[in-house]
């Protein structure tokens, strides 16, 4: 599962802009992003691209205002097994592609929050407190999350509370321990917080 606050400022026009991505730059972009692309938010994992992957597509979410994201994967390589939340409330799938039928694993990659490959894939948004969640969520621990920012049961394995305020690395305060780098283009801006209950 992935979860993180999202406050979009203005939705890309083209090929699209990443909130989150840990791929191969190159050859099969192996890996996995959340980004918006064509007017949607998409939940996209890939072992090799245009054929076998798994994308599914929901209608992004407000902009102007702080939104909590969570999107939970049962790892049944189907869009059966995708879920995406705002703020608490399931949202409907819009449209998929389903040919993933091998791992989305790859080594060497970087965890990457707010974008990928330079300034012009960058989303204009404001992001908080991302993190990855080794488990899919289930309904009642999106709800927990939503009314509560404390973590119950299993602990995120990796939390980023971006509270470093300069330079490109963020700390990982998961059990994961697994730093994330921040796209290049993102400055830090501790004047918008999130406001979003």
């Amino acid at each position: 599962s992935i979860a993180f606050w999202v406050k979009v400022k203005t939705f890309p026009s083209g090929s699209g802009c990443h909130i989150f991505a840990e791929y191969l730059s190159s050859g099969t972009f192996r890996g996995r992003m959340v980004r918006i692309q064509s007017g949607l938010l998409v939940f996209w994992l890939l072992n090799t691209f245009g054929s076998n992957e798994l994308k599914v597509n929901y209608i992004p979410p407000s902009r102007g205002r702080w939104v909590r994201v969570v999107i939970t994967y049962s790892g049944n390589s189907a869009a059966s097994g995708v879920k995406c939340y705002y703020n608490g409330v399931l949202q409907t799938q819009v449209s998929t592609t389903e040919t993933l039928s091998a791992t989305i694993v790859a080594t060497g990659v970087t965890t990457k929050w707010g974008g990928w490959g330079g300034a012009g894939v960058n989303l204009a948004m404001r992001l908080a407190k991302p993190a990855i969640i080794a488990h899919e969520m289930t309904a009642q621990d999106v709800a927990d999350d939503w009314n509560d920012s404390a973590w119950s049961g299993t602990a995120p394995t990796d939390y980023y509370d971006l509270t470093e305020g300069s330079g490109t690395t963020v700390a990982s305060s998961g059990s994961g321990a697994h730093n994330g780098t921040l796209g290049a283009g993102v400055t830090w801006d501790s004047s918008d917080i999130v406001t979003g209950k």
